[in-house]
């Protein structure tokens, strides 16, 4: 409905009609997106902006979210954090284009907690791409919703050993590690993140927590003070 309100520049019923689902449901992601359109054929880029950033928020797979992020921001004089902004939904706009479409679809049933549809489209897309990385890191991500670690854990290994440089996977297979409080594997690759990326404040925080799991207890709490 609401949509079709757009469509016909009934805008004010179209944001009454988005408003209804975000009253029963404000984690719904589509209607963020749907309330970004609206606001944006309304003029108001201000408000798109902030839908289609919380659209992206609650599911990060969402394209025409993230490019509409980057038109937003392109617009304009940026700020040091809106480039931030803008240069994270440029990585992620790329990072989109270049999965297939099956993942696609597996990354967005993933974020709109369809898993067992994501874990079913996955397997299919590996039975015929069987070391694709991609693939294997978000079945992984889709064991570690579900809690089975074992697999995870597997998968997420297999791929840090067939695609050592792929720094998505092993900052993944690190989050795993310190979950299962597997401190001595998982200060290796801590080590290895920070070597590649010394002034990442979410790598500088795993290994503030891999080193307080270790008991170095003083280095650990000072790296998570920051």
């Amino acid at each position: 409905m609401a949509v079709a309100y757009r469509y016909q520049k009934n805008y004010d019923n179209a944001l009454r009609a988005t408003q209804k689902i975000v009253d029963i449901d404000p984690r719904h992601a589509r209607v963020r997106q749907e309330r970004g359109y609206i606001f944006l054929a309304k003029g108001q880029d201000e408000h798109a902006l902030v839908n289609f950033s919380e659209a992206v928020r609650i599911n990060p797979a969402l394209m025409f979210s993230w490019q509409n992020i980057q038109k937003l921001y392109d617009s304009k004089n940026l700020t040091k954090n809106q480039q931030r902004e803008l240069n994270k939904a440029n990585a992620q706009v790329e990072y989109l284009k270049q999965l297939p479409q099956a993942l696609l679809a597996v990354h967005e049933f993933i974020y709109d907690d369809h898993l067992q549809k994501a874990e079913n489209l996955c397997r299919d897309f590996l039975l015929n791409n069987k070391h694709n990385i991609e693939g294997m890191r978000m079945l992984a991500e889709i064991g570690m919703k579900l809690k089975i670690y074992d697999d995870a854990e597997f998968l997420l290994e297999s791929c840090v050993e067939l695609s050592p440089e792929n720094i998505m996977a092993r900052a993944q297979y690190l989050s795993l590690l310190i979950t299962l409080g597997q401190y001595r594997k998982a200060e290796i690759q801590v080590k290895y993140l920070i070597d590649k990326q010394p002034d990442n404040f979410r790598f500088l925080v795993a290994q503030g927590s891999v080193l307080v799991g270790l008991g170095q207890l003083e280095q650990g709490i000072s790296l998570l003070k920051g």
